[in-house]
């Protein structure tokens, strides 16, 4: 079976040291309003960064001028995480973008053959399921695939 391409962009995600101030930050800079926004996501942030014991406090903001989500993200319980040896886009100022497939696991086999290593297990969220990866250079990105096209 031969992967497509995704079939959206769903978001980027900026890591910030603390989420109400970026909340506020984005908000009244560029116009945002807050879509969903969740506090002390343990079990799920863990599995799809492959770091036992992470927390993060999370929010997802939209722009009236976008269908693109900015993600904000703010983790806790890094500090047995070396940053010499970043696993993740855990630490302020790191990133990662995020896409919709139509097969996930196809699209996983696609990037894997192309050089990207997965950095947790597959988990499942309310949308659907989601995976980290860091491609060859360096650089993180989510493949979610989801239950319903956005």
């Amino acid at each position: 079976m031969t992967a497509t391409l995704p079939h959206a962009w769903h978001h980027s995600s900026l890591v910030v040291n603390d989420l109400n101030i970026g909340i506020e930050f984005y908000c009244d800079a560029f116009g945002y309003t807050v879509q969903f926004r969740e506090h002390s996501m343990t079990s799920q942030i863990a599995q799809i960064t492959g770091i036992t014991g992470l927390v993060c406090d999370l929010a997802q903001l939209h722009a009236p001028y976008s269908s693109h989500i900015l993600e904000l993200i703010h983790f806790h319980q890094t500090e047995h995480v070396a940053r010499n040896e970043i696993p993740a886009p855990i630490y302020p100022g790191m990133a990662h973008v995020a896409f919709f497939v139509d097969n996930l696991e196809s699209h996983m086999k696609r990037v894997e053959s192309l050089g990207a290593r997965r950095l947790g297990k597959v988990t499942e969220f309310e949308d659907g399921n989601s995976v980290y990866f860091q491609e060859p250079a360096g650089s993180f990105f989510e493949m979610e695939g989801s239950r319903t096209n956005p």
